[in-house]
């Protein structure tokens, strides 16, 4: 029995991806601090073979402001196209505040400068609060005044304004000297007595005792 040959089976030939080409890079959405560049959305790019453009790392939460970010192309023929990498300038805006209570200041004892006020902390961030216009003098009463909020972190957050209800009492009068007045510059009218011009006495004749006292005689018999 003659041995049986066996044939090697033809090489099949390796075949080469193709490279894509992208002519315009896509454009991205902008999106707000805290969220990942999967909430920007990539738009106009146009490319060869047709294809779809993703972020390269689309959990990534950039900062605030505009920077280059990673974007990959993928073909829809993957076995006879290549992917590519480019990249995709994308604007992250500032954050929006948020004060759930705009807490009211402590009264001020005196018609004076309103002072800063300092309150707690709110919300993700340490947050300050204060008067607005820190120089104004108001009257007394209670009037509500404008109250600005800037986040410790105002690069990724932005300012806020609100009012707040401000009470002043009045100021407590104050002499550090009483002065002694002059008797007669503090005299009024009541210190005046008032009085009748004097009458004038009627004359009368004069008596015998009169009479006798002025010639010195005595007249009993």
């Amino acid at each position: 029995m003659r041995p049986t040959t066996r044939r090697p089976l033809p090489l099949q030939p390796h075949r080469k991806q193709a490279t894509s080409s992208v002519t315009t890079w896509p454009t991205a959405s902008s999106i707000t601090y805290g969220q990942t560049l999967a909430s920007s959305t990539l738009s106009g790019g146009q490319s060869t073979p047709a294809g779809s453009f993703t972020f390269t790392s689309p959990t990534t939460a950039p900062g605030t402001g505009t920077a280059s970010q990673g974007v990959t192309f993928t073909p829809t023929d993957t076995t006879d196209y290549s992917t590519l990498t480019g990249t995709a300038s994308v604007t992250v805006n500032k954050a929006t505040s948020s004060v759930t209570t705009w807490r009211r200041p402590a009264r001020s004892p005196t018609a004076r400068r309103c002072p800063p006020r300092h309150y707690r902390r709110s919300l993700d961030s340490r947050r300050l609060v204060r008067l607005h216009h820190a120089d104004t003098k108001p009257n007394v009463g209670t009037a509500s005044q404008s109250v600005t909020f800037t986040p410790t972190d105002t690069t990724d957050y932005s300012t806020l304004t609100g009012t707040a209800s401000v009470t002043v009492n009045k100021a407590t009068s104050s002499v550090t000297t009483w002065r002694q007045q002059l008797d007669h510059l503090r005299q009024t009218l009541a210190s005046s007595t008032l009085s009748a011009e004097p009458q004038l006495r009627q004359a009368r004749s004069p008596s015998p005792r009169d009479d006798r006292s002025s010639t010195g005689t005595d007249r009993r018999a």
